[in-house]
């Protein structure tokens, strides 16, 4: 016996993707972020970090410890040397026990800040003068821009 033929259906014609199918996103275009208009860089001893740091614009976010001797910085090497060595000195006064800085008297302790003062003004002498620049005292805590 022959088999009876079969009405034409529905899903003859479509498959179950093409009903049910996600809508599809075009493909967009890649972001393009605009060149940064200026840079901000703050001079600052800070324990097991860098003392160069760096505010990004685009997050708006805490600022970033950046190596002396990076190449986006632009720095001459005696001096991302001199910072790196400053760094040192501050990391030298650590003791887990006591987090206060430890210098052997307070003359120590001005000198170190003297130094900082006078690494943050190469900075400032070396960086484009469209940057932001400012040393963080450890002996004050106050920041303070330098033109």
């Amino acid at each position: 016996m022959p088999e009876p033929e079969r009405p034409v259906s529905f899903w003859d014609f479509h498959r179950i993707s093409d009903i049910f199918a996600w809508p599809t996103r075009r493909k967009s275009l890649p972001v393009e972020r605009p060149e940064i208009q200026w840079r901000s860089l703050k001079i600052m001893a800070e324990w097991c970090a860098h003392p160069v740091w760096f505010f990004n614009p685009y997050t708006h976010d805490v600022t970033t410890a950046v190596d002396p001797a990076s190449p986006e910085l632009g720095l001459s090497p005696e001096l991302a040397r001199d910072l790196s060595a400053w760094q040192d000195e501050w990391d030298a006064t650590l003791d887990n026990a006591d987090p206060v800085p430890a210098f052997p008297s307070e003359e120590a302790g001005r000198r170190f800040d003297e130094r900082g003062w006078e690494l943050a003004r190469r900075v400032r002498r070396e960086v484009p003068a469209d940057w932001d620049v400012s040393y963080l005292s450890h002996l004050t805590r106050r920041e303070v821009f330098l033109d």
